[in-house]
This record gives structure tokens, C-alpha cells and sequence, in this order.
């Protein structure tokens, strides 16, 4: 079959692969997982279609914007112990989203990333087409030790919504479309002692030395809880961290924190803590709850204009731009194939309100649906009401194929 767009597109040929020989080849993947023939790789990713609306009060504001996303992993296991994985991210973008937003390939093409392994395909009118490899990494394991290097997620977070000790991959949690969340180019040593103990050991280069984040990790059990404590460069602070996770009674309780300290004016800069306290409890009916608190010493402790709250570098120093935050999530599945879940975020500096509710549906095997929307709101300068800054509703469909 010919793809007719090859010679106008210049991405063509990647997406005819993609569409065109992609499922031919997941087709023709051995089944047999025997003794005698046991498989040495692996093979999954999945194919979404992603439809934005953004919007606010005015009726003239409606923005739309389309994504198509393909996702593509692959694992091999040459011999006993040792691991090699890529994960690979096409996404072909188009729309008014594309159309208005100035410099739209700039903004999506940046990462955490000493080398660049990214390419902007397209970049004409209302159309951008961008592919990144943001898994790319080689392990060696035994029972004791692991060894990995290469672009790779360093999880060091506990919490489930901020992450003050992740300071290698920190993430903006509203980017539900990015689930494998970003990586570094880094060198991982783990040593896995007896018990529930561990340490950890990483380092993520840079171009320049205040670029590097390098860090300690010790992991243990204490008391019925799992305990970590971190200490390391980042950028250019040096930092503490701890963070715990275990129950209080049938109900989960994690922690963590971090304290930076900017090295070269150590004794005459104040420094930044971030910390975030969380709890999740599973009641009998199915109904799941959580709740998160963030404190950000760095974040504004009021907020005057729209700019202000959004406009900032997200580190994990700076999860959020003010200064108080708080965060309730629900969920539960309705049935075995429709599930409902509900957030409010709020901040009393601003007096930033989110509200993000979601339901998703499994259409078949392999094939999932979900609407997810976020609309935001804030009061400035203690008016009556709360005042709209923007929302925006998502329409997404999933298709996942893998061996």
C-alpha cells in the first residue's frame, strides 16, 4: 500500500509506518513463551486521539486544538540480567491551538535532557509533528545490585499528587496525558541489602555544573513504615530530603519533603522548603478518597494578576506558585466499565480554585474513552465572587496493542 502523502508530508513516512506496517508486524509477533523458546523482547505502546476545547466567560473564546499520540515501547532481555528499553513519542498536532500560540514546536520541544533526542518533523500553519525518545536506557541486575544508564524516570516521589522529592523527573500532575511522565539522562546505582533496606545513588549530567543534579537516597523500614532520606546537589542548591509512607489505622499516610540551599551563598541566602503531607482511604461501596497539602516557602503568598499564577518554572522546589495549596480527589468505578472521578485544588493565596472532574469508559478490549475537564477560577484583590481565568474540556480515545 502506498502512502500518498510521502513526498508532500515531511513526516509521511514515519506515520505510514506507524499506521500502516505497525499493526502487520504486531500481528506477525510470536505467541510461544515456552521453555524451549522463550521470548527475548517486548513490544507495547498504545495509538490516542486527544480533542481540546479551551475557553472562558467570553463566547468568542473557544479555542480547539486535535493531538494524535503514538506511543511505541520496546524491551529486550539478551541475557540473563541485563535490560534494554526505548520508548519512543510521536505526536502530530493541529488546530487553532497550534495556530495561536506563538513559537507552539518551542514550547513542546524541552526536557530534562543532557542529550537531545528529539526532532520538530512539521512545523507549517496549524500543524506541528514532533517525536522524542524519552526511554533510552540499558540495566544490569542481580540480586543485589542494579545498574542503569541512560534516559530513564528516577521515581523518588511518594506522594500521590506532589513530589518534593522528585527531584530528577518532577512532573505537572494536570498533564494527565503524559502517563509515563518525563525522564533523565542519568546513571542509577542501586545496592539492595538485606531486609526492606536499599540504597540509591544517581546522577544526572548537564552542560554546565550548575545544570547536574546528583543525589543519595537510603531507604528502610521503621515502625510499620517505609522511610526515605535524600541528600544531594540540585542545580545549583544543595539539599535535604525525607519522606515517609505506611497507615494509619486502615487508611494510607505518606510524606515527603525537601530543603534546598543555594551553595554558592549559602550562609547569607534564606533557602526553600517544600513539603507535602498526603492521605487516601478505600471505603466498603467502592467510593476512594485522597488528600494532599502542599507548602512551598518560594511560592507567592498572594497573587494580583493572572500571569502570575502561571507563569512560573516548575521544579521541585516550586511545585506550585503559591505558597498554600490543597487538593481533594474521589473516585469510583460505577461499573466494571465506567469510572467517575472528581478534584478541587485550592489555594487561599489568590484564592485559586480548580475544579477537575473526569469519567472514563472502556469501549472493548483495548479500547478506552475518557472526558476530563479542568476549569480554574480566583478571587484578586477580595472581590465578591470568584472570577473565571480559563478552563478547558478533553475528549480522549485509546487504543493499546502490545505482545
Amino acid at each position: 500500500m502506498k502512502c500518498l502523502l510521502a513526498n508532500r508530508f515531511p513526516a509521511a513516512a514515519l506515520w505510514c509506518f506507524m499506521w500502516l506496517l505497525l499493526p502487520q508486524l504486531l500481528l506477525a509477533q510470536p505467541n510461544d513463551t515456552t521453555t524451549t523458546n522463550v521470548r527475548k523482547w517486548q513490544i507495547n505502546g498504545y495509538i490516542k486521539d486527544l480533542q481540546t476545547n479551551q475557553f472562558t466567560i467570553n463566547p468568542n473564546s473557544l479555542i480547539t486544538g486535535s493531538l494524535v499520540h503514538h506511543r511505541f515501547n520496546f524491551s529486550w532481555y539478551p541475557i540473563m540480567g541485563f535490560t534494554f528499553s526505548a520508548g519512543l513519542r510521536n505526536r502530530l498536532f493541529y488546530g487553532e491551538q497550534v495556530k495561536y500560540t506563538p513559537n507552539f514546536a518551542q514550547y513542546i520541544d524541552v526536557g530534562n535532557t543532557l542529550v537531545d533526542l528529539s526532532k520538530v518533523w512539521a512545523e507549517k500553519n496549524a500543524v506541528v509533528v514532533h517525536s522524542i525518545l524519552d526511554r533510552l536506557w540499558a540495566e544490569y541486575q542481580t540480586d543485589k545490585w542494579s545498574i542503569r544508564a541512560g534516559r530513564q524516570r528516577i521515581n523518588w516521589g511518594i506522594n500521590l499528587i506532589w513530589n518534593p522529592n522528585d527531584v530528577f523527573n518532577n512532573y505537572n500532575f494536570l498533564d494527565f496525558d503524559y502517563e509515563e511522565r518525563p525522564g533523565s539522562d542519568a546513571i542509577r546505582v542501586q545496592y539492595f541489602t538485606s531486609g526492606f533496606s536499599e540504597a540509591d545513588v544517581a546522577i544526572a549530567p548537564a552542560k554546565t555544573w550548575n545544570g547536574y543534579t546528583a543525589a543519595a537516597r537510603y531507604g528502610f523500614n521503621q515502625w510499620g513504615y517505609d522511610v526515605q532520606l535524600l541528600a544531594g546537589k540540585y542545580k545549583t542548591d544543595v539539599f535535604l530530603g525525607a519522606g515517609w509512607a505506611g497507615n494509619l489505622g486502615n487508611a494510607g499516610f505518606k510524606g515527603e519533603a525537601s530543603y534546598f540551599q543555594p551553595y554558592r551563598q549559602f550562609t547569607d541566602t534564606a533557602g526553600a522548603l517544600s513539603a507535602s503531607v498526603g492521605a487516601d482511604y478505600m471505603f466498603a461501596k467502592g467510593w476512594y478518597i485522597n488528600g494532599a497539602a502542599l507548602v512551598n516557602s518560594s511560592g507567592a503568598s498572594s497573587v494580583n494578576n493572572l500571569l502570575q499564577l502561571f507563569a512560573f518554572n516548575l521544579s521541585p522546589k516550586s511545585l506550585m506558585p503559591t505558597r498554600y495549596n490543597f487538593m481533594f480527589q474521589t473516585s469510583k468505578s460505577f461499573t466494571p466499565l465506567i469510572v467517575g472521578s472528581a478534584a478541587l485544588l485550592y489555594s487561599p493565596n489568590g484564592h485559586l480554585l480548580g475544579i477537575l472532574p473526569s469519567v472514563s469508559y472502556n469501549i472493548a478490549l483495548n479500547w478506552d474513552a475518557d472526558l476530563t475537564g479542568q476549569f480554574f477560577f480566583a478571587r484578586f484583590e477580595n472581590p465578591a465572587n470568584f472570577k473565571s481565568l480559563g478552563h478547558a474540556v478533553y475528549l480522549r480515545f485509546k487504543w493499546s496493542y502490545g505482545s
